[in-house]
């Protein structure tokens, strides 16, 4: 790593979080760079402690630093042990909330601390989507917060990418839901929607959640039709109508004409079908509709394939 020669130790820290950020996919390099980054962030903490005077300040760009390496650490060793995850995502978010602690006090920069509340905001909601508690409620304050006051492109990229991960831990449909509802529906999603329209990336990203979203519902609805007594046919049917026309706006609204994007396009038209095909009381427009679907999603699988998605 080339730094200038004037380089904090914190300087140092960050590049080698980057680098270790940039080999994620590689645990075998990632790990030994993360865990030295974690190690020096725990020295410089014991200096603190035992002195006045330390080399790097404890502000809100270093217990940022030593958050986000305690998050990947957590997710790139132990990607099958959720509650060794959970031990470090949960460390990882006390040093979100030093890092917010530090900028009450006027430390840092205004848009890092606004993605560092992001990034607590996503560690929140990873911790839940771990955490096999099914008595635990979903508390979206950090959501909210995150994505209030109109953020600007990268916060909302990095909440809806974050969220997007934090929904794939989430072991059943009801946990999907409780994590995805408020920023597809909430006040959250309103917020964010000035910078949805104008960039095509996020508009995918957005599609995605939407499916993954629609698949837990789906799955909610038909558990609910054979186990709830007060899930009766007409509430059944609205809730279907109304997940197909949130897919419709989805899709709509995806502006990404990326060869990836036929996929996920395909996908969101194949969920659409299956929501009316769910339907007690269909219309024949409806019955028709979902042919029509089929035949369109299969139209997007086949160019997807033939453009080597």
């Amino acid at each position: 790593i080339e730094l200038p020669e004037n380089a904090t130790q914190l300087d140092e820290l960050k590049s080698l979080l980057e680098l270790a950020e940039s080999v994620a996919d590689d645990p075998e390099k990632a790990i030994p760079l993360l865990r030295g980054v974690i190690h020096e962030c725990d020295a410089l903490v014991r200096q603190d402690q035992d002195a006045e005077d330390t080399q790097v300040p404890l502000d809100s760009a270093f217990w940022t630093v030593y958050g986000d390496a305690m998050s990947l650490l957590g997710q790139v060793e132990f990607r099958e042990d959720a509650p060794q995850i959970i031990e470090f995502v949960q460390q990882a978010m006390d040093c979100y909330d030093k890092a917010l602690e530090s900028s009450v006090e006027g430390d840092g920069d205004q848009q890092d601390i606004r993605m560092t509340v992001v990034k607590r905001a996503v560690t929140h909601c990873l911790l839940y989507a771990l955490n096999n508690d099914d008595e635990e409620p979903f508390n979206d304050k950090h959501v909210k917060e995150a994505l209030s006051n109109n953020p600007e492109l990268p916060h909302v990229k990095a909440m809806y990418s974050g969220l997007l991960e934090a929904a794939s831990e989430a072991d059943n449909c009801e946990r999907v839901i409780a994590l995805l509802h408020p920023l597809l529906f909430g006040e959250g999603a309103l917020s964010a929607m000035h910078v949805v329209d104008n960039d095509a990336e996020l508009s995918l990203i957005r599609l995605r959640l939407a499916n993954f979203y629609a698949e837990s519902k789906l799955e909610h609805i038909v558990d609910s039709q054979g186990d709830d007594e007060d899930q009766s046919d007409v509430k059944c049917d609205k809730e279907l109508v109304e997940l197909s026309d949130f897919l419709v706006q989805r899709l709509e609204e995806c502006k990404d004409d990326s060869n990836e994007s036929l996929l996920v396009k395909g996908e969101s038209v194949m969920l659409r079908s299956s929501a009316l095909e769910l339907l007690t009381q269909p219309t024949d427009d409806q019955v028709t509709l979902v042919r029509t679907l089929e035949q369109s999603a299969v139209s997007l699988f086949k160019q997807a394939e033939v453009a080597g998605v």
